[in-house]
């Protein structure tokens, strides 16, 4: 890979990660209020993240099984965060709500979390996929699950 190749996908990776930083600082939910079917969108504002059994309970509540054509909106805006199969999406939603950039910035120099690109939703839109979705405004965390039908 060329050096500049590698200065740039360096400043692409540090942009993102300032402006997810930037995102999560703010937890406006009510700027990006669109809910969908299957999950509602949570004012991540009223929840107590000092306890983390109680964030963590209510994280597992809020989330839910998506479609691909229920995602496409949420990809359509930027919002929709791929998390890695071995990570736990409680976890990384956990991660967000606390603004934990440490581990945050982890996941994504390791690609456990990314933003969804145009191959993942050709990819999505091809197999009919499902996932196992939560949002954490204003993203979508998103891990796969299966697919109905075949490529």
């Amino acid at each position: 890979m060329s050096k500049s190749v590698m200065d740039f996908m360096a400043m692409f990776t540090a942009d993102w990660i300032r402006a997810l930083m930037a995102n999560l600082s703010q937890n406006d939910a009510t700027q990006h209020s669109n809910s969908f079917s299957g999950t509602r969108t949570m004012n991540t504002d009223n929840l107590d993240t000092g306890n983390e059994a109680e964030l963590r309970r209510t994280l597992n509540l809020e989330t839910g099984k998506l479609g691909w054509r229920e995602l496409q909106r949420h990809f359509a805006r930027g919002a929709v965060i791929v998390v890695a199969h071995e990570l736990d999406l409680i976890n990384v939603a956990v991660a967000f709500v606390q603004d934990d950039e440490a581990q945050t910035k982890a996941w994504i120099m390791s690609r456990q979390i990314a933003p969804a690109s145009d191959d993942d939703a050709q990819r999505w839109q091809q197999q009919a996929s499902v996932f196992w979705s939560l949002v954490v405004a204003p993203w979508v965390l998103v891990q796969e699950l299966e697919t109905t039908s075949g490529v």
